[in-house]
């Protein structure tokens, strides 16, 4: 759990350039682009290395190609991003910012992809984790530092 709340959920490239979202913070960048496409709610999600178990590069290339042709027939504006562990103790993941997503549809998407969590949030509040999976089995609960 600590290493999911101190990743850094880096956006790559959008119209305001790079930026950094973190648990429990809000981020004004995420604040303007969902201001921009008049939408309120976000997510960032991966597809790569499900349940946290490592896949080569190829497979989970080919599942975030999946992920985002999922996104794309939802119709939601997206971004590329990836998380990354600040420490280097994990392999950064691509990963997408997901604007104008429903909390519900992001949770599907986190799962259908078996993935342990995803970050969401909206416009006036901060970031936080939706954890979709526990070690000892399905749950959903939010987590905030």
């Amino acid at each position: 759990m600590a290493a999911y709340l101190a990743a850094h959920y880096t956006v790559n490239e959008s119209p305001l350039g790079a930026f950094v979202i973190r648990c429990g913070e809000q981020s004004p960048e995420v604040a303007t682009l969902l201001t921009d496409e008049r939408v309120g709610q976000w997510a960032f999600v991966t597809a790569e290395n499900p349940g946290s178990a490592p896949l080569d590069r190829r497979a989970n290339a080919e599942r975030m190609r999946q992920l985002r042709a999922a996104v794309e027939a939802l119709g939601f504006r997206h971004y590329p991003g990836r998380g990354e562990s600040p420490g280097g103790d994990w392999p950064a993941e691509a990963s997408l910012l997901v604007l104008g997503i429903p909390e519900a549809e992001a949770v599907a998407l986190g799962r259908r992809f078996a993935q342990l969590a995803i970050l969401t949030g909206s416009r006036d509040e901060p970031a936080r984790l939706v954890w979709l999976d526990s070690p000892t089995g399905p749950s959903r609960g939010d987590t905030s530092p």
